[in-house]
């Protein structure tokens, strides 16, 4: 019974510690992200009123926007349709895999997105929505919520957490740069 004893001490000590490393993965609970009734997507949508501005100048306003803020803007801006006021990004942003033991940071690839707004006089609507991890194939984010699914991972919590922060800093920088007041043409004397 003595000579049991340490062995039982050992085995209890690893049980409790693996029962805790599963109890703190479950207190991570995925942030509450919009998601579509129609398509079942994470969707981030709503309509911005701008008083006094045209839908082309809210058009021309977008457009300055999208060219500062993605690097490059030639291969993200795939529809940019003045006639009928509708400006279509592809954007991606880089994710990262939660800290290890040790601290350190990797990456977990890319994500896409895709981000369309439409203009009318005095407003303009934009959509955020079909959120993809680039893998071999695309990996349609909305995985991400499935707890039960076998291929799920905890670490699915700090991607949706960190598409919501990503997504919500676009949203941040289009509102501030719509929001700012147009720039009058100076006359050229």
């Amino acid at each position: 019974m003595i000579k049991s004893f340490p062995f039982l001490f050992i085995f209890s000590v690893i049980c409790s510690s693996i029962s805790f490393s599963q109890k703190s993965n479950e207190t991570s609970v995925a942030p509450d992200l919009p998601i579509s009734d129609k398509t079942g997507l994470i969707t981030y949508k709503e309509v911005v009123e701008v008083e006094g501005l045209s839908d082309d100048q809210l058009f021309d306003k977008s457009l300055q926007w999208a060219n500062g803020f993605y690097k490059n803007p030639k291969n993200v801006i795939r529809t940019s349709d003045k006639s009928s006021v509708t400006l279509v990004c592809k954007g991606r942003y880089r994710m990262n895999n939660p800290p290890n033991k040790k601290g350190v940071v990797t990456s977990a690839g890319d994500a896409m997105y895709k981000l369309t707004i439409n203009f009318k006089d005095g407003r303009y609507r934009y959509e955020i929505t079909e959120f993809n991890w680039l893998k071999t194939s695309a990996f349609p984010a909305e995985r991400w919520l499935d707890t039960s699914s076998q291929s799920y991972s905890p670490v699915y919590i700090s991607y949706l957490e960190q598409t919501d922060q990503k997504t919500k800093a676009i949203i941040a920088s289009l509102k501030a740069t719509m929001a700012a007041p147009v720039d009058e043409a100076v006359e050229d004397w």
